[in-house]
């Protein structure tokens, strides 16, 4: 019975030590892989090399190096190599597809202004650092954005001071070679959509007028210029606008710069309290301040507008008036004002709702100081073409990407890859993104633990095809949530455009 008894011990104790010896090697594997992945992978750059075929044989040869999502606190030894590796690849075109911050922690509360400059600096000298031949070209990421955009807007000023080619729902176009390339960058589309009403074409009693429904915050809807934006001074605007049940709020913005990624613009809005048309700036350090126009209107009465913009010595002079459609315009200006700060002396048009109703809008129409008409819509084809909703994901890229003959070589940068859609119908031929941090955490025969894209886990890196369009995704330079990296490096891209 002893002797039995000493062997169940002896074999209980034998089996306790088999699973203390597996526990104790497993929790030294994990310690050592997060030792690697905080300590050696995250900061372990890997140099990624494509080569791309395209049509024009002026462009053999053109390097263009990617980076993204640098995640940017401080400059520290880390982003110093990250500059010094990009440059050492002798890149043509450096493109930057968003996330500079590291998080939007710096973009927001009261003391976000103050708390900004000193952050915008450490990414300006980390920018300051790198090299290209041709230029250095960027879009902003959800982690460039605050809720008060005008917050991002002192993000987007101090950028436009660097050696950084802002492209914020724009287009450029540079030439190589004799060979004209044209660059695209939209904003990223990480706002709420469910707050924010969208703007569409939408028949009504006499034909079609755009409209917007119900929403909890402003919503904008502006038109796109796609030439020269300074063309756009010394103008008429004029409609009519009006609110199916005389809820909420209506109105229309003039010299906006909405379209360059701003949150500036003049607007004249109708409130229902006070039941006035106020006329003010907004995101401008302006005198003008708020003035009302004594006209209200009822439920389902169309109103028309008609603001007046012109230059003289002293600022930039605007009127408006507003009256009942089907009534005699006014002879008199309701609103007549100055603003001496000339901040905005150009920008495009816009459309704003907010509330609990219909918003519709009807025969816009602007009108130089020659005469030419710079836009005219009644929208009776049943199309609002150039008139985006601001938070208007991708559905920028058709209209920006309009008269590039197919010859040209177009490139088109936006931070999340799910805009490949959008760049694909509109026939772009190369679209850079990241945002996906390649998963940051990978695993053998599986890859990436989860994707923050509504493409789906396979595309959170490298090279794909759509029928018009190749999609790049970067992994990344920086880290968010967690500072660790496992079988999922940082990455620099090297991509050389050769001849077909």
């Amino acid at each position: 019975m002893c002797i039995i008894a000493v062997k169940i011990y002896l074999s209980t104790k034998t089996n306790d030590m088999k699973w203390s010896g597996i526990l104790f090697a497993a929790v030294l594997t994990g310690l050592l892989c997060l030792v690697y992945a905080t300590c050696i992978e995250r900061e372990n750059v890997q140099i990624e090399e494509i080569e791309l075929r395209v049509l024009p044989s002026a462009l053999d040869g053109l390097r263009i190096v990617h980076i993204s999502d640098l995640h940017i606190d401080s400059v520290t030894p880390y982003e110093r190599k990250v500059a010094r590796m990009v440059n050492s690849t002798k890149p043509d075109i450096i493109a930057i597809t968003g996330d500079f911050f590291k998080n939007r922690n710096v973009l927001e509360g009261a003391n976000a202004v103050e708390k900004l400059p000193a952050n915008i600096d450490q990414i300006e000298s980390f920018l300051d650092q790198l090299q290209a031949n041709i230029g250095i070209y960027a879009c902003r990421g959800n982690n460039d954005f605050s809720d008060d955009k005008e917050v991002s807007d002192v993000f987007l000023e101090r950028l436009h001071e660097t050696n950084v080619t802002m492209l914020t729902n724009t287009r450029t176009t540079i030439i190589h070679d004799g060979q004209r390339i044209h660059l695209l960058g939209v904003d990223f589309p990480g706002f709420d959509k469910s707050e924010i009403a969208d703007f569409y074409v939408h028949p009504n009693e006499s034909g079609y007028c755009i409209e917007s429904g119900a929403s909890t915050d402003n919503s904008f809807s502006h038109f796109m210029i796609r030439g020269e934006r300074t063309a756009w001074r010394d103008y008429t605007f004029s409609g009519r606008c009006r609110q199916l049940h005389g809820r909420g709020g209506i109105g229309i913005t003039f010299y906006s710069q909405l379209d360059a990624g701003f949150d500036r613009f003049y607007r004249l809005r109708y409130m229902s309290r006070p039941q006035r048309f106020l006329f003010s700036p907004h995101g401008a350090a302006s005198p003008l301040g708020i003035t009302e126009c004594p006209q209200s209107i009822s439920s389902r009465q169309w109103c028309r507008f008609k603001i007046h913009c012109y230059s003289e010595a002293q600022g930039v002079r605007m009127q408006a008036r507003v009256w009942a459609d089907g009534s005699a315009e006014p002879t008199v200006w309701h609103v007549d004002a100055m603003d001496t700060t000339r901040q905005f002396e150009y920008g495009t048009v816009g459309l704003w709702s907010r509330g609990q109703d219909v918003h519709q809008f009807d025969d816009l129409c602007v009108v130089d100081a020659s005469g030419d008409t710079l836009l005219f819509e009644d929208f009776e084809d049943g199309d609002a073409a150039g008139w985006l909703t601001y938070n208007h994901e991708g559905s920028a890229l058709p209209w920006l990407a309009q008269a590039i003959p197919d010859s040209e070589f177009s490139m088109v940068l936006a931070h999340s890859p799910d805009l490949v859609h959008w760049a694909d119908s509109a026939k772009i031929d190369l679209q850079l993104s990241g945002h996906t941090h390649g998963g940051q955490v990978q695993l053998p025969f599986w890859g990436a633990l989860f994707s923050s894209i509504k493409l789906g886990r396979k595309y959170t890196e490298g090279l794909f095809q759509f029928d018009h369009t190749t999609l790049y995704i970067n992994r990344g330079i920086g880290t968010v949530l967690l500072p660790i990296r496992f079988f999922c490096r940082p990455e620099i891209t090297v991509i050389d455009l050769k001849s077909e």
